[in-house]
Order: C-alpha cells, then structure tokens, then sequence
C-alpha cells in the first residue's frame, strides 16, 4: 500500500487505541466512545465507523502495540547501550567507530518505524476510500483550527474553514509525505489553504489578532552564508585645487 498522507496523525492514534484495547476482554460491541482514546472517538465520528469497523479498529491497534512492544523489550537495551558506546567514541575522537555505532543504531530505529508504519497501514486499511477522505480532511481541519485560535473563529467561519479543507482532502491524501519532497508538498499546499481561510474567512480585525509567522523562503533563493559582503570601495578623493 502506498504511503498517504493520512498516515501523518496516525502513529498517536495506534498507540492510543491500542491503549485502550489493553484492558481485560470487552463484550462484542465496543465500549462506548467516551471510553476510547480521544483520537479513536474523533475517527469514529468524523468517519462514521461501523460497530464492525470499531471493533477492527480495536484489533488491529492492539496488534500494533504488542508489536512494537515486544521490539521495546528486545531492542531497548541495546539501544541505550549504543547511545553510551557513542557518547564514549565521540569523546576519545574516535570517528570511524562513531560511525559505525551510529549506523547499528539507526538500522534498530528503522526496524521500529517499519513496526509504525505497518500499524498505521492496518489502522487506516480499516476504512473505506470516502472515509479515508473525511479522515485527511478532518486533520487539516484541526490543524487550521489550532493556528486560528487566537482569532476566536466564529462556528460558521469554522464551518467554512472545514469546508476548504474538504476541497484540497483528495489532493491530500494523494501526496506522498514518507518522501521529502511530498513532505514539503503538503506543507505548501496546508499553508497555501491557511492564507486562503485569513483572506476569505476571517475579519480585518480578526487577521490583526492572529501572531505574525516568519516569511518562507522561496525555493529557488540561494542557501544561507556566513560570508560578509564586500565592503563598497569609497569613491575616489578629488585633487586639491591648485
């Protein structure tokens, strides 16, 4: 399965669910959703899951978590002892032994994001196409949400900052955010539909009120350097008259 963007906000909810799923055996139908995580009562909702969705969603997350568990228990110790071996060869200058360390440790850290990711692909291969949609939209809903709270949006600007979201949802989730590129992808295209929401949503006053953020750096501009600019050359002083 190809890697989407939905799969973003997905690692909390795994092992949030799964959380929940840990407790003794549960009847058939699943508790009540103010008993689940809050990510696992948001993606019911907002996607509308079945009782037999719920209890897939339980299944799976509680699979995820014993996954990645049990590679805590294996790997843990030897993670923390890489993580001194390194500190001790870094400090004796000893640079191709730190390399070598670090990359040992790095193949142990990939293992646990493959575990990750697998859990996320379950998790999400639990709803159906639309309902993946409604998902992506719903995180870029929440994400606009929080960067709005300082101009107090009313319901119905909410109501239409939700809107907006569903309309780039299909772009969304059609990016590839395990690639840097895709990454940057979805940032432009979020922030691209934050400055639309200030400018068709919010009032003059309201858009006061949000803080300023840093301007971007354009793609193409030159990366950053410490070197000085060359001091301009005074102009050259006129003869004394004679």
């Amino acid at each position: 399965m190809k890697p989407q963007a939905y799969l973003v906000a997905a690692v909390a909810l795994v092992v949030a669910v799964s959380a929940a799923a840990e407790a003794p055996p549960a009847p058939k139908k699943p508790e009540p959703a103010r008993a689940m995580s809050n990510d696992a009562a948001l993606m019911i909702a907002e996607c509308k899951l079945t009782e037999e969705q719920k209890a897939r969603l339980f299944e799976v997350s509680n699979a995820s978590l014993k996954a990645i568990t049990a590679w805590h228990q294996a790997n843990g110790p030897k993670l923390a002892a890489l993580e001194k071996a390194l500190a001790a060869a870094r400090e004796a200058g000893n640079a191709e032994e730190a390399a070598k360390i670090q990359a040992e440790g790095q193949a142990l850290v990939a293992q646990r994001k493959a575990l990750v990711t697998k859990g996320q692909q379950a998790v999400l291969e639990v709803l159906t196409p639309p309902q993946r949609l409604s998902w992506v939209a719903f995180q870029a809903y929440r994400q606009m949400m929080l960067k709005l709270q300082a101009a107090n949006p009313t319901p119905l600007q909410a109501a239409k900052c939700r809107a907006m979201c569903r309309e780039i949802a299909p772009e969304l989730a059609g990016i590839n955010t395990e690639e840097e590129e895709g990454a940057r992808a979805r940032a432009l295209l979020l922030q691209k539909t934050f400055e639309r929401v200030i400018k068709e949503v919010l009032t003059p006053e309201q858009q006061a009120a949000l803080p300023k953020e840093p301007p971007t750096t354009p793609a193409d501009a030159p990366p950053p350097t410490d070197e000085k600019p060359a001091p301009k050359e005074a102009p050259p002083t006129p003869a004394p008259k004679g």
